[in-house]
């Protein structure tokens, strides 16, 4: 497992890092963000990265994670917008973060909008992730450690 910073927006704006005590990874890890309104879906997606030897940086809301994405360089970002109140506001995140170079970014969305797993390919995320559920963490972890060979082999082709 690695450092899970939490960021939560305070009353004045700032953002607060909160970072919890945690056993160092025997890699370097690189940064991955982790986006979602479900305290479930933040634990599930942060400790699946943690696994397979990334840093993660988790926020709540796109305002945060727009901080987040504003101070640190990230290589890999899972946003969830399944059960969003503000699905424009993430979108508009997904889409920043996708337009980035050498930044992957997988969506978790619903199973059952296709219509949103287009838009997804349109705004050229690496993955498209329809109705993740907690029992999915191995295979997440698996799909991070792949995130790994992928950010490592593009940093070596530039």
């Amino acid at each position: 497992m690695s450092d899970l910073d939490t960021h939560s927006r305070t009353t004045r704006g700032r953002v607060d890092r909160q970072v919890s005590d945690a056993t160092k990874h025997a890699t370097q890890a690189s940064q991955c963000l982790v986006v979602s309104q479900s305290e479930s879906m933040r634990e599930l997606l942060s400790k699946s990265a943690n696994v397979a030897g990334w840093d993660t940086v988790v926020c709540m809301d796109h305002e945060n994670g727009l901080a987040a994405f504003n101070r640190t360089r990230f290589k890999l970002a899972f946003i969830d917008l399944t059960g969003t109140n503000a699905p424009s506001e993430l979108r508009d995140l997904c889409h920043t973060l996708a337009s980035q170079p050498n930044c992957l970014v997988a969506i978790c969305g619903s199973a059952m909008n296709s219509e949103e797993e287009i838009w997804a390919r349109q705004v050229g995320v690496w993955l498209y992730l329809p109705g993740v559920a907690l029992e999915h963490a191995e295979e997440l972890a698996a799909i991070c450690e792949q995130a790994q060979l992928v950010s490592g082999l593009s940093a070596e082709l530039r």
